[in-house]
C-alpha cells in the first residue's frame, strides 16, 4: 500500500491479552502511527478491515482465532425491519443534526455517564478532556457528530468518520437510562440516512463476533456484508455464519 509514492508500513503487536475473551491472547496489526494518513489511505485500510482507535488504525490478527470480523451495511440496500420502524417510530419527537467535531463540555459530561454506567471496570472512564478529544478525533479522520435531542436535553452522540466510500460508526455514547427508546439502534439508522445523504455506499461497524453478545445486534441489520480477509460477502437474509 502506498500514499504519494510511499509505502505504508504495517506493524504486529506482540500478543497481549484478548479485550472480548478472557482465555485467549491477541495480536494485532497496526497501521505506521508516524505515517501521513491521507483519506485514500484511510479508505482503503478500512476496505480492508481495519478500524481507527483514537489515532491507531488497526486490525485484529490472532494466530488462533479469528472471531473478529469486519461488517458494513450497503445503505442504499438496507430496509428497516419491523423492529427498526418501532425505534424510528419511538424516537420520532427527538430531534437529530449533524455538527462538527468541536470539544463539547455537554459531549464529554454525557460520555463520561455513558462508560460510568456501561463500563464501570474498564479505564476510560477516567479520560480527562484531552484524552476525549484525542479518542474522538484525528487530523485525517474527517468526523462527523451527530447530535440526538430531546428539545434541548441531549441524549446521544455519534462520533462518526467519513471515508471515500462510506461512514465509519467510530463510537456512541447516550443516556442509559431510557431503554425504550433503543439509542444505540437508533443513532445507527441515523447514520445510515446519512450515509445515503451524502451518496456514500457504506456504513462500517466495526468489528463482529459471534461469541460476543455485546456484539451480536450488527447482524440485526440486513443486509450487511462481511469481511474474510480478502474481500467482502454479503451475508444472505436467513444465513448464519460459522467462524474457525
Amino acid at each position: 500500500m502506498s500514499d504519494n509514492g510511499d509505502q505504508l508500513k504495517l506493524y504486529y503487536t506482540p500478543n497481549h491479552s484478548c479485550s472480548y475473551f478472557d482465555d485467549r491472547v491477541a495480536r494485532t496489526i497496526v497501521a505506521d502511527p508516524e505515517a501521513d494518513i491521507s483519506p485514500e489511505i484511510f479508505t482503503r485500510l478500512s476496505q480492508l478491515g481495519f478500524r481507527r482507535s483514537s489515532d491507531q488504525l488497526y486490525r485484529p490478527n490472532c494466530e488462533e482465532c479469528s472471531q473478529c470480523i469486519s461488517v458494513r451495511i450497503p445503505v442504499n440496500e438496507f430496509k428497516p425491519s419491523r423492529r427498526f420502524r418501532r425505534v424510528l417510530n419511538t424516537n420520532k419527537d427527538l430531534s437529530v443534526s449533524v455538527v462538527s467535531d468541536e470539544f463539547s463540555d455537554e459531549h464529554y459530561s454525557l460520555y463520561l455517564d455513558y462508560l460510568r454506567s456501561r463500563h464501570p471496570d474498564g479505564n476510560m472512564k477516567e479520560m480527562d478532556e484531552d484524552d476525549y478529544q484525542g479518542f474522538m478525533r484525528t487530523q485525517w479522520s474527517r468526523t462527523k457528530l451527530i447530535e440526538i435531542r430531546d428539545n434541548q436535553y441531549l441524549l446521544g452522540v455519534a462520533i462518526t468518520d467519513t471515508f471515500n466510500d462510506g461512514l465509519s460508526a467510530m463510537y456512541t455514547f447516550y443516556r442509559t437510562d431510557l431503554p425504550k427508546r433503543s439509542l444505540g439502534h437508533f443513532a445507527i439508522l441515523q447514520q445510515i440516512e446519512l450515509a445515503k445523504s451524502l451518496e456514500l455506499p457504506y456504513l462500517y461497524l466495526g468489528f463482529w463476533i459471534e461469541d460476543s453478545p455485546e456484539m451480536r445486534y450488527k447482524l440485526d441489520y440486513r443486509p450487511i456484508e462481511l469481511f474474510d480477509g480478502q474481500q467482502w460477502h454479503a451475508l444472505n437474509k436467513n444465513e448464519g455464519l460459522v467462524v474457525e
